[in-house]
């Protein structure tokens, strides 16, 4: 199911064909079956494709190719972003009302290159599987049989009567959903709302939802009764003498926090005042593509510095790392959160000067707390230094803040513990465990409702942090600490028979592009649900992925109660790297210990542009290795790694899996070891992910005599052997930078292109043998003879006189040539040299 959207592919087929292209919906599979050259739309989203159609047809496509485009893009959208790297068999069954469109169960064929069979009523597939379900539940008890007259039925008359506001019942829910009445033979049914709560008055169902959503429980635990009264706006007692204020931004980790921050400031004298307002113009005032939470901080600091009585402070934290019992890697928090003081200051800047200028003051101390709140501490009385406090004093109220916070992360434990005791007395129940960010997941503004929907249906839910996980194992190289408190959790999860997991994630989320893929691997064939959010999300979207996950919870247990599960045996041992007397080694899937420099050994160097990855190779050469080093990738490798991916990581993790995947596949010998080098980093950008992700897909691809070599800059990538000289490996990745931008001038100013080339290539293939060959003073012999080669070229105009263009962004993508489509060559017809950031 796709976790992010219920858009209908058919729907989607009929509208653009129809308002773009004038084609009804009963003629685009005859149309799409003339097309001869399809352009590649792509798999993004159905919502976001009308501006290709537009620029197709402007750029003169024709008609039946558009719609082959088109009927492509679904298909590799299912493909890729629903189906994701799950695995399929050589038959694929598809059903659904698109597939009376013949060309869309054709160009699936010629996707995923597997036999496709289509029922003959493929549309109704849906309703007959929902009547086999009835009637294995009318079996089994589980639902009462009756009677039915279908003429009465279609004849019956359906009127509306006067539809009304919700005011929330007990839960004091205020979200005022919209509900209608329908009148159906002489009585009046409500109908409609986020959660459950007329449905279950309908059916006469009784449940103690606020008893149920523990993850409303924790929000009131976080912002206790007079923090909200604060965030409503209702006017407190003032103290006895005035107090200075100090803003907090309810954002990011303020929500787990709070409680820590409120006590320490309250004990130093402050008045703290919560962000109460989330500002939609704030929300607008982001100066880029953020994630849902991020654009939620902008709108609620917006509100905070709108107040019409300024601020004393306003304390904006950089934390760094988040305390993690049994941590496998420095617990830090992702770029967004990190970030948080100096993005926000950036997007409201008049706002802060002026704030300022009243005298609020900024405070932003680096927070750094691997091990426990107690790290915190020197950060935080430099913090109470710049407010004016003694440090005898501050210290006193940093101790007392963290007692109070410790309360509030054992009151919450204590909870969890009452949940796994109740299930224990009740083997029957089950209970949701909603993983996710507090500041995404555990909040009211942030997670749709979603805790409710689950509540208002019977079922308990409770937060991943009410559960004692923490001396379960993470995973290697996880260097998020909510990463590492989410995976923990996970595992316990996955073996309690009465927990199920439901993992709520925003658009845009780069941790979660990896952590949702170990956490679906954590819970095995264990049902759980992922959910994807952001300001657009709907809530009839939500309610459906709901009930079906519920649904398939319920028929998991009962396979698991009447069948043993099967026991499946490991069988395949995957090649891995080692240390040994400082030199790398790799060890087969045989057990066969071979040094990497080994003859069978093959070391493959993934592209990361054509020159650049040439110079790096002849230096592992240098050094005794077998290399390979691959060509700039294509469509081909980019499929390939789509279809093993999730598709929501960074798109080098993306190209590279296909890399290597083509590689194993297509060109591997029959006795090579494949040593696939990878280098690693310690956060938080997701780089570090990459060689963990790769092991778990030779794993789980079953790829055997398949490694992967990763270093790491931690240790100044001692780990290649003694043979392999840094210095000019260096010195290889400098010049490969210069020769790529030396061919970029070329590109857009030489007289003849093709002589400029061949000199060009040249001058590389001598430059390659000087790095290969060893020697720093012939490597600078031969520099300075090809700059005289290279520089006896002619040109256009001298080279003050060529206007040049800085091409930055991510290094693999603005080194790639693929990555980048190839924008130097287009920009060097226009006469621009493109100069890549080192």
């Amino acid at each position: 199911m796709n976790e992010a959207c219920s858009a209908g592919t058919g729907s989607f087929l009929a509208e653009a064909a129809h308002e773009t292209l004038g084609i009804p919906v009963e003629n685009i599979a005859e149309v799409a079956l003339l097309a001869e050259n399809p352009p590649n739309f792509n798999d993004q989203c159905a919502a976001f494709i009308s501006s290709d159609i537009k620029t197709a047809i402007h750029e003169g496509i024709d008609p039946s190719d558009i719609v082959a485009g088109l009927v492509y893009s679904i298909c590799m959208n299912y493909n890729n972003r629903v189906k994701g790297n799950r695995p399929v068999g050589r038959k694929i069954f598809m059903q659904g009302g698109v597939c009376y469109n013949r060309a869309v169960p054709l160009a699936m064929a010629a996707l995923t290159g597997r036999k496709i069979i289509v029922p003959p009523e493929p549309g109704l597939m849906g309703a007959f599987g929902a009547a086999l379900e009835i009637k294995k539940r009318t079996e089994l008890g589980l639902i009462r049989e009756n009677q039915f007259d279908l003429k009465a039925l279609s004849e019956r008359s359906v009127g509306y009567g006067k539809s009304f506001t919700c005011r929330g019942g007990r839960e004091r829910c205020d979200r005022g959903c919209a509900i209608s009445i329908i009148e159906l033979e002489g009585k009046k049914f409500p109908f409609g709302g986020a959660c459950n709560r007329y449905y279950n008055l309908r059916h006469q169902l009784t449940y103690d939802v606020e008893s149920l959503d523990l993850v409303r429980a924790r929000e009131k635990l976080i912002f206790p009764p007079q923090v909200q009264a604060s965030l409503s706006g209702i006017p407190q007692a003032p103290p006895a003498k005035p107090r200075k204020t100090i803003g907090i931004n309810k954002s990011f980790l303020v929500n787990s926090f709070y409680p820590f921050y409120e006590a320490l400031f309250l004990e130093m004298g402050f008045a703290p005042v919560l962000a109460k307002t989330l500002s939609k113009p704030g929300i607008d005032r982001k100066n880029a593509a953020f994630c849902y939470p991020a654009e939620l901080a902008h709108g609620f600091f917006h509100g905070l510095i709108q107040r019409d009585n300024p601020l004393d402070y306003i304390f904006l934290p950089h934390i760094h790392s988040i305390p993690v019992e049994k941590r496998t890697a420095d617990p830090q928090t992702c770029p967004f959160v990190q970030g948080e003081p100096y993005y926000l200051q950036a997007a409201f800047g008049p706002e802060i000067e002026r704030l300022k200028n009243q005298g609020t003051r900024i405070l932003s101390p680096f927070v750094n707390m691997p091990g426990s709140l107690a790290d915190a501490r020197e950060a935080m009385m430099q913090t109470a230094e710049q407010m004016g406090i003694v440090r005898k004093s501050a210290m006193a109220a940093f101790d007392r803040a963290m007692r109070v916070q410790q309360q509030c992360f054992d009151k919450m434990k204590s909870m969890g513990q009452g949940v796994l005791e109740d299930l224990a007395a009740n083997p029957e129940k089950i209970a949701i465990v909603v993983f996710g960010r507090p500041y995404n997941a555990m909040v009211e503004e942030a997670h749709m409702g979603i805790p409710h929907k689950f509540a208002s249906r019977g079922v308990t839910v409770v937060p991943f942090d009410f559960l004692p996980f923490e001396q379960e194992d993470a995973k290697q190289n996880m260097y998020w600490g909510m990463g590492q408190l989410i995976l923990k959790a996970a595992r316990l999860v996955q073996k309690h028979p009465q927990l199920y997991g439901a993992y709520i994630t925003n658009f845009s989320c780069g941790p979660d592009s990896f952590l949702i893929t170990y956490f679906r691997a954590i819970m095995g064939r264990k049902p759980s649900l992922t959910l994807e959010l952001d300001s657009h999300t709907a809530d009839a979207g939500l309610e459906t992925r709901i009930e079906a996950f519920l649904d398939i919870v319920r028929q998991y247990r009962q396979i698991m109660f009447s069948e043993k599960p099967a026991v499946l045996k490991k069988t395949f041992t995957p090649a891995r790297t080692f240390l040994k007397r400082q030199t790398p080694y790799v060890r087969t899937s045989a057990g066969v210990d071979l040094p990497v420099t080994d003859p069978r050994v093959t070391l493959l160097i993934p592209s990361m542009g054509r020159i650049s990855t040439q110079a790096i190779a002849a230096v592992f050469a240098d050094a005794g290795y077998h290399v390979a080093p691959l060509l700039p990738t294509d469509d081909a490798v980019l499929k390939l790694g789509r279809a093993h991916t999730s598709c929501k990581e960074c798109l080098p993790l993306i190209l590279t899996t296909g890399t290597l995947l083509d590689y194993a596949y297509h060109q591997k010998k029959i006795g090579e070891v494949l040593v696939y080098f990878m280098p690693s980093a310690s956060g938080p950008c997701r780089f570090g992910q990459y060689a963990v992700f790769m092991e778990d897909l030779i794993c789980r691809l079953g790829l055997s005599d398949v490694a992967v070599f990763s270093l790491t800059s931690d240790n100044t990538y001692s780990t290649m052997g003694k043979g392999f000289n840094n210095r000019k490996a260096w010195c290889a990745i400098v010049l490969g930078d210069l020769m790529e931008d030396a061919h970029a001038m070329l590109l857009a100013n030489a007289l003849d292109s093709v002589f400029a080339e061949d000199v060009f290539n040249a001058a590389l293939a001598s430059l390659l043998k000087a790095l290969l060959r060893g020697g720093f003073d012939d490597l600078r012999r031969e520099l300075g003879y090809q700059i005289g080669q290279l520089s006896a070229i002619p040109v256009k105009r001298p080279y003050k006189e060529v206007p040049k263009i800085l091409l930055t962004g991510e290094i693999f993508v603005r080194r790639d040539a693929f990555s980048r489509q190839q924008l130097g060559e287009h920009l060097a017809k226009m006469g621009f040299a493109v100069a890549c950031s080192p």
